[in-house]
């Protein structure tokens, strides 16, 4: 249909009503919603089945919508129904309904009797001949795939001459065939896509209802729904009128005879087919912006690798060691990272976190940062460091709650992250549960005062917290943690003015069971630097062996205060000389452990003995774990700490851009493409199987593969390489290959009792396909392989092609089945490509009995009815 077919499409789907039907129908609604006789009986789904009361009812109202028609010069008709099956009930219930007159009674039989005079007169009488001559008499016709060809071509150049006022279709007259009409309607709005059942889009409505309206003779076309067994709601109906086109998705899918074909050009590389599809259009939109991105990184990784050569011209050894040091320390790390969930949550763990124990802590309790593109933490002068453990404490009471001290717990604490599924839960899964307060020593001396502010400082510049700070010109705001009360009340901010800007320091200021303030304390006393910190449990890489002697009561008990200097010259004092006696000893026992003079740094926990895991994935884990760690050096002292802080920059700077650069080039490669897992699965099938050697050149087998187009290539291949064609005759085998074309799911069982050759042939490829679904399903492919062999090989018709190609009349082969006519005829039309497909691979493959046996099979259907001419060829008139 044209312009009118549009509008008939649109604009008089459902607006226009319909005169109240004459006679009982047996409707409750007649006339509603523009369909003529309302809402019918309750029967009639799409299967067909119906009682003989709704079968009446429906009766009834078809044949008063036709007849209203008529009345109001609406015809002819085409009405869309989705299932064959249905539309044959449809139109046989209409049996006293006549719509010709005499003089089109006689073009119609003329027509019929000199298109069918080239059958011979055995199939000018099959039952579906005479039926549709009868249909067609009365000026009602059928249309749909299970038609004979010449039968529908008939059906088709009658439509078109007009002596056929209604029209009974599947959805696919409307597609191809110019036969508009002035009215169409719908019997239902819903149809089964092979999967389920789904309204109709608003393309497929309008490609149906665009038949509505005959070019240059209907102003406007009439589009009626007459689903009165199913009836659509407004809203459905206002969506499938005026709801958005379907969106275009790709149907691109790998074939083994595709990669084949392709492996046979030189020139052609499957990725650039792969690349150049619809279904990495959008993947490919962003690729532009990626490739900037990669430029920028590049660059920056240049210039990253010649500072990184001038420090090593600077000072080799130096650099050397810093190297070494950090690549032990990348993988150091990302074992810890692996096993932290198993060691955390262990029992041993949970007992030896007690006072004294020596923890390796990444960035040696430094604040660290989260690298926004692996989430890995990090730090510019974050080098890790053995320290020891003064108290542990819950991570939610970082902010003054209760905790639990590590030297009065007995039986043990509840170690890291919480992990409900086992001890060999992931590492990093939940949030730590522990905050660990541990002793670290500094021999690099502290970070001045712009490099690096205290935890406390810079969470209130940055205005972290509650309260506000203001600074005065003539006088420094300084914070005051003090507690509210003796009660034990939650802590509050002070704000105090002071001329002398002493900042005080409560280790426990809110009583003997919260974590300490104003961590981290950098401190020095006897000319030695250390730091009291605050540790998170993903930041401890070990729990070792060792313990120290440390009086953590001495340490954390006591209130202390500091005078911070200007620039470079400050001082930060202990509190008092018991304090500072206590660090003092604990440095000394840290540095006999391990300092630079200890035979060897301490291990971390045996994972059987010390932990008590039973995991063996688990206990693999720790102890790799233990060796990487014993394989980290020590981090060299020679150099100044600023020439570290820069060597540790550009050393992380590295290996970000590296791996950033890397993924960033990976997703503009062909291994990024949507289907590439797929091709290389389906690669290592066909290497595994024989149609591709080591260097991916295609073989023989490869060959003949490569000629099967009609069917399954892999199926198809291995049933001729088995010999299963060779040792049965001509019939047998093309009814052998015809379970490789015929397509209907629902046939019945084929009767292959009389012929025990067919039936073990048959057996054989049966088993060749589940062997080749194996094959599939061992490479990756989601493939269950009885399924697999059930989908490429239907043996429906086996039975029906055996007896045809022996020289039964149709007829007689018709009533083998329960299958419609025209699927038998396109199976057997497809069939005989698929005879010349195998024909050429025994060209190739030199074996003359399979060709000669091939064009035997090939003559023997190629016959009758199933390769007659068609009318159009022919010029029926």
């Amino acid at each position: 249909g044209g312009p009118a077919a549009g509008r008939g499409g649109l604009g008089r789907g459902l607006g226009r009503g319909a005169s109240k039907p004459t006679g009982n129908s047996g409707n409750k609604h007649p006339g509603r919603g523009g369909g003529f006789g309302g809402r019918g009986g309750n029967g009639g789904g799409a299967s067909g089945g119906m009682s003989s009361g709704a079968r009446g009812r429906d009766k009834n109202a078809w044949v008063e919508l036709i007849r209203a028609l008529e009345r109001r010069e609406l015809l002819p008709m085409v009405t869309f129904a989705f299932s064959r099956r249905r539309i044959d009930a449809m139109v046989d219930s209409l049996t006293g309904l006549d719509l010709t007159t005499t003089a089109e009674k006689h073009d119609i039989h003329v027509f019929c009797e000199r298109c069918l005079s080239r059958l011979s007169p055995g199939d000018r009488k099959l039952p579906q001949v005479l039926r549709v001559r009868e249909l067609l008499r009365r000026g009602l016709g059928v249309h749909h795939a299970g038609l004979l060809p010449i039968v529908k071509e008939i059906v088709e150049m009658l439509f078109c001459r007009g002596v056929i006022k209604a029209l009974f279709s599947t959805e696919t007259f409307a597609m191809g065939v110019n036969a508009p009409a002035r009215s169409v309607c719908f019997q239902d709005l819903k149809k089964h896509d092979g999967v389920d059942f789904r309204g109709l889009t608003p393309g497929e409505y309008t490609q149906m209802a665009g038949r509505a309206g005959r070019r240059g003779l209907d102003n406007v076309g009439t589009v009626i729904i007459a689903a009165w067994e199913n009836f659509p709601t407004e809203s459905q109906t206002r969506s499938l009128l005026t709801g958005r086109a379907t969106k275009l998705t790709s149907q691109f899918r790998l074939t083994y005879g595709m990669i084949l074909n392709l492996m046979r050009v030189e020139d052609l590389r499957v990725e650039d087919m792969l690349a150049r599809s619809f279904a990495e259009f959008h993947a490919q939109r962003g690729m532009s912006d990626e490739r900037a991105a990669l430029a920028l990184d590049a660059a920056a990784l240049r210039k990253v690798r010649k500072l990184i050569e001038e420090e090593s011209l600077a000072d080799p050894i130096g650099w050397a060691a810093a190297e070494k040091h950090d690549e032990a320390t990348f993988l150091a790390r990302a074992a810890a990272k692996q096993v932290r969930a198993a060691v955390l949550n262990s029992k041993g763990a949970q007992s030896a976190m007690t006072v004294g124990r020596v923890l390796l802590v990444a960035n040696g309790g430094e604040r660290s940062e989260t690298d926004s593109e692996n989430g890995d933490k990090y730090v510019a002068d974050g080098v890790d460091k053995y320290g020891a453990l003064l108290r542990v404490c819950d991570a939610e009471q970082r902010d003054g709650s209760r905790f639990k001290d590590a030297s009065e717990s007995e039986s043990g604490i509840s170690y890291g992250a919480h992990a409900e599924g086992g001890e060999g839960g992931e590492a990093g899964s939940g949030s730590p549960s522990k905050t660990y307060v541990v002793l670290f020593a500094c021999p690099e001396g502290h970070p001045e005062r712009d490099d690096e502010m205290t935890s406390e400082e810079g969470r209130f510049k940055r205005g972290d917290a509650s309260g506000a700070i203001r600074a005065d010109a003539e006088t420094k705001t300084v914070l005051s943690l003090k507690p509210r009360g003796a009660t034990g009340s939650d802590d509050v901010f002070r704000l105090s003015a002071s001329s002398n800007s002493k900042k005080n320091y409560s280790a426990d200021d809110s009583g003997r069971h919260s974590l300490p303030r104003g961590l981290p304390w950098r401190l020095v006393s006897g000319g030695a630097s250390y730091v009291v910190a605050a540790v998170d449990a993903d930041d401890v890489l070990a729990i070792t062996g060792a313990r120290v002697d440390v009086d953590a009561n001495a340490l954390l008990g006591e209130t202390f205060t500091f005078t911070p200097g200007s620039g470079s010259d400050k001082t930060r004092e202990p509190p008092s000389a018991s304090f500072a006696a206590a660090a003092s000893r604990a440095l000394a026992e840290l540095e006999r452990v391990c300092g630079k003079d200890a035979s060897s740094p301490p291990a971390p926990l045996h994972p059987t003995k010390d932990l008590k895991l039973v995991d063996i994935a688990s206990v693999e884990a720790c102890l790799e774990h233990t060796r990487l760690v014993s394989l980290v050096p020590l981090f060299p002292q020679t150099a100044a700490r600023e020439k570290r802080l820069a060597w540790r920059a550009l050393l992380a700077a590295r290996r970000r851009l590296v791996n950033r650069v890397g993924d960033r080039e990976h997703s503009l490669s062909d291994a990024n493409l949507q289907q590439m897992p797929d091709f290389e699965a389906r690669v290592q099938v066909l290497q595994q199987m024989g149609y591709l050697d080591a260097d991916r050149t295609v073989t023989l087998k490869g060959r003949v593969a490569c000629e099967i187009a009609t069917g399954d290539e892999l199926v198809g291949a291995e049933t001729i390489f088995a010999g299963v064609l060779t040792d049965v005759s001509p019939a047998a085998a093309a009814a052998v290959l015809s379970a490789l074309v015929f397509q209907e799911k629902n046939a019945s069982a084929p009767e292959l009792e009389s012929a025990p050759d067919l039936r073990d042939a048959c057996a054989r490829t049966f088993d060749l396909a589940v062997n080749a679904g194996t094959t599939q399903k061992s490479k990756g492919l989601c493939i269950d392989p009885p399924e697999y062999a059930s989908g490429a090989l239907k043996f429906g018709l086996c039975e029906v092609v055996h007896e045809w190609a022996k020289g039964a009349a149709f007829a007689d082969v018709c009533s083998l089945t329960d299958v419609q006519e025209g699927s038998i005829v396109r199976t057997i039309t497809r069939l005989d490509e698929m005879t010349r497909d195998v024909r050429n691979a025994a060209r190739i493959m030199g074996d003359s009995a399979l060709f000669e046996k091939m064009e035997l099979a090939s003559a023997a259907i190629k016959r009758d009815i199933v390769f007659s001419a068609s009318l159009y060829v022919a010029g029926a008139k």
